[in-house]
């Protein structure tokens, strides 16, 4: 398979700032792209903040603070709202009728479009009216309003909670939230990255909508985090409970966050404007592969290839 991987690699990676982990019954191999990528080598992950930000939601689900059938109205605990009539199982599985982006949402950097889309913006759209067509329809917004419930819910930042639910428990010590509000953090280090047209582009900040995209990570990280779904089962098995937990199945097509591509396999991906990134793993095969780059380059496709390649060995 090392052949084939370098080939694969080598051809879509040329010229980008790339980090990749193979992971296979527990055991991983590493490749990097870029003088300076290695494995605390920090990328945007764009929307796998999204599973991150339902683990938390899962978390208060088991310890029954939140139930799944619950209506956002209900959650939000304001009578503006009441018209929010979806349940939290729904805006969890991006069939809520919230579009994609909210409707009041103009950029006035279009090159950082979520930087200064600020809480009293995002609670007067949903005062407006919500669509009743409730079909998949991927929606940013959604996981922006998630992660608005989990601050009013437990009167903390977003950061905060994330730091508190996963990061510390799992030891992803790179990972942090792109936040325009936090004036405090020096200048997150990214490693570079470039558009279709090869231009170097500006890194994203967020405000509201950070639930829907605001992590930064590292291939170091991102490993922790995918295999927490197998490695606490015997020395953490409290820690292990909940991260199963969010793989409970809440329609056909995700659980808690992530998609369902079969009974035991879960993905997701993630994209900015210069960045993207895949994960996919199987828990009972102990098996992922996680691609970060720097660049445009279909990881979606690189990704589902080598962990067919993982499948078969």
């Amino acid at each position: 398979m090392n052949d084939s991987v370098e080939q694969l690699l080598g051809e879509h990676f040329k010229g980008i700032n790339a980090a990749i982990a193979i992971i296979n019954n527990g055991q991983s191999r590493h490749y990097f792209f870029g003088d300076k990528v290695n494995e605390h080598a920090l990328f945007e992950v764009g929307s796998l903040t999204k599973p991150m930000v339902a683990k938390v939601v899962s978390d208060l689900v088991r310890s029954q603070q939140w139930q799944l059938s619950m209506p956002i109205s209900v959650l939000a605990k304001d009578k503006a709202f009441s018209h929010h009539q979806y349940t939290l199982r729904q805006l969890l599985t991006h069939t809520s009728g919230l579009p994609r982006l909210p409707n009041n949402l103009s950029p006035m950097d279009i090159n950082n479009p979520y930087a200064r889309y600020d809480t009293q913006q995002l609670i007067s759209s949903l005062k407006k009216p919500v669509s009743e067509t409730q079909t998949f329809e991927y929606s940013n917004y959604g996981y922006g309003v998630l992660g608005y419930l989990l601050t009013e819910q437990m009167d903390s930042s977003l950061e905060v909670i994330l730091n508190k639910h996963l990061f510390k428990p799992l030891n992803m010590p790179d990972t942090v939230l792109a936040l325009s509000t936090n004036k405090q953090r020096k200048e997150i280090n990214l490693v570079g990255a470039v558009d279709y047209y090869g231009k170097t582009v500006t890194p994203w900040q967020f405000d509201s909508l950070a639930g829907a995209g605001a992590v930064v990570s590292s291939l170091h990280d991102m490993q922790q985090w995918v295999m927490s779904y197998w490695h606490f089962e015997h020395t953490n098995p409290q820690l292990h409970k909940q991260m199963i937990a969010t793989l409970a199945p809440l329609n056909e097509q995700m659980s808690y966050g992530w998609m369902r591509q079969s009974e035991h396999v879960y993905w997701h991906n993630g994209k900015t404007d210069g960045y993207c990134a895949m994960v996919i793993f199987s828990p009972n095969k102990k098996q992922a592969v996680i691609v970060l780059a720097g660049g445009v380059v279909n990881v979606t496709q690189i990704g589902q290839l080598l962990f067919n390649q993982v499948d078969l060995q």
